[in-house]
């Protein structure tokens, strides 16, 4: 877990897909307003990530992400 938080840090493994997504975000989002968003994934994993990302980065936490879990997705397909 230490390794990759280690990733976390080191700004050459950054993911401009995630800026591009806050960007779009804010964008969007309208001072004193709530807002809702639904962003969709593949996996669980990815889901809890961006979950992870979005509470902890800044100009986002207030929208306090969470996520849900179809019930059609198998498994074996990690859904």
């Amino acid at each position: 877990m230490k390794k990759l938080e280690g990733y976390c840090d080191n700004s050459t493994y950054h993911n401009p897909k995630l800026d591009a997504l806050k960007e779009h975000i804010l964008k969007k989002k309208k001072r004193d307003q709530p807002m809702r968003c639904i962003v969709f994934c593949r996996t669980r994993e990815i889901c809890s990530s961006l979950v992870q990302w979005a509470n902890a980065t800044e100009g986002l936490v207030d929208l306090k992400a969470m996520f849900l879990t179809g019930s059609n997705a198998s498994a074996d397909k990690k859904g």
